[in-house]
């Protein structure tokens, strides 16, 4: 698809905005536009789509990576980014104070009404809304950081039973009857305490059908009090080999350096939003992200930094104060929204 005729703005986006390109960097571009207004009214389909060229200019096929100094636009229609904005996605949001850090620049670029209209947005509808920015953070989180040390919770865990169930000192040494509240002749502890105390897990609690149960929490899952240790050890057996050993060696070999800055940086922005209400361009720390993107970075450390990340993100989700995205903030921006475009499409003038 060819460049659309009305091109409302564009950015310079990726690296060259935050501040880690190199100078063989390609260049990443966000364009917004406005949709022709036959093709609203013809009810077609609003779109996003690219375009992708070397350093002369020549077509770069979809799939293939961007050669050096080649540049990408992708175009995404006004009512996309406004509503992909409120809903806090990562490309809107990056743009939308990518834009705010530029200002009004030359009037075939962006009019002063239209950076005002960001602005605008920004002021009206910018929300703590982070869930769908620290996703990709998560993974990356997990797939390098979680996953080994699950794996070794479980197989601690999974040799602590073993040991336990071995020292045959329970009300019933029967493996497929032993359950975690299975008590001690000795003394008098469950196995789910004794596993508990070995292993360094906390225990939770439960409540099935007005019952209270104490229960084993493990990598994000809890097993009750009344779980059978035949069937918690099938349990730790699958776990082990969804984490697997070798997933867990390739996150310390195969390592995707530029996926875990951008995992970095993508946490950072969440905090920064959370506590700020608002993104800086460049990085201020883009020195570190550039180090951490070429490989220089100790991996331990960036494994490091990535967990104490993680957890201050998901604190600052709970406690934030900046404006929550709610159902009458999504109706509100629907009707400002329907306002712009009433003028972009000079149905009416603006006050």
């Amino acid at each position: 698809m060819n460049s659309p005729d009305d091109i409302l703005f564009t950015c310079v986006y990726g690296s060259r905005l935050y501040g880690t390109s190199t100078p063989t960097s390609d260049t990443d571009l966000k364009s917004v536009y406005l949709p022709p207004i036959d093709d609203l009214l013809l009810t077609k389909r609003q779109v996003a789509f690219k375009t992708r060229v070397d350093e002369r200019g020549d077509p770069v096929p979809d799939g293939l990576s961007m050669p050096d100094n080649g540049v990408e636009n992708e175009f995404i229609p006004f009512q996309t980014f406004v509503r992909d904005f409120v809903n806090g996605q990562t490309y809107a949001v990056e743009i939308a104070y990518a834009i705010l850090k530029d200002g009004p620049s030359a009037p075939d670029k962006l009019s002063v009404f239209e950076y005002n209209t960001v602005v605008d947005m920004i002021n009206k509808f910018g929300n703590n809304e982070v869930y769908s920015m620290v996703g990709f953070a998560m993974k990356q989180t997990f797939d390098y950081v979680r996953r080994g040390e699950r794996l070794n919770e479980v197989v601690n865990v999974s040799q602590i039973i073993d040991a336990v169930v071995n020292e045959k000192v329970w009300v019933d040494d029967d493996t497929f009857v032993l359950r975690l509240d299975t008590a001690s002749r000795y003394q008098g502890k469950s196995l789910l305490d004794v596993i508990s105390e070995r292993s360094g897990l906390p225990i939770g609690e439960v409540t099935n059908n007005n019952r209270k149960l104490r229960t084993l929490e493990m990598g994000g899952r809890s097993y009750s009090e009344t779980t059978t240790i035949a069937h918690l050890l099938t349990q730790l057996d699958k776990l082990i080999k969804q984490y697997g050993v070798r997933s867990t060696a390739a996150a310390d070999t195969d390592v995707d350096f530029k996926s875990l800055s951008h995992a970095v940086r993508v946490y950072q922005q969440a905090i920064e939003i959370l506590d700020h209400g608002k993104v800086t361009f460049p990085r201020p720390n883009a020195v570190q992200l550039l180090e951490i993107k070429e490989g220089r970075a100790d991996l331990e450390k960036v494994k490091d930094l990535l967990r104490e990340l993680d957890a201050e993100v998901q604190a600052k989700m709970i406690t934030s104060t900046q404006r929550k995205k709610t159902p009458e903030l999504v109706e509100q921006s629907e009707q400002w929204l329907l306002e712009v475009l009433r003028v972009l499409y000079c149905l009416e003038t603006s006050a």
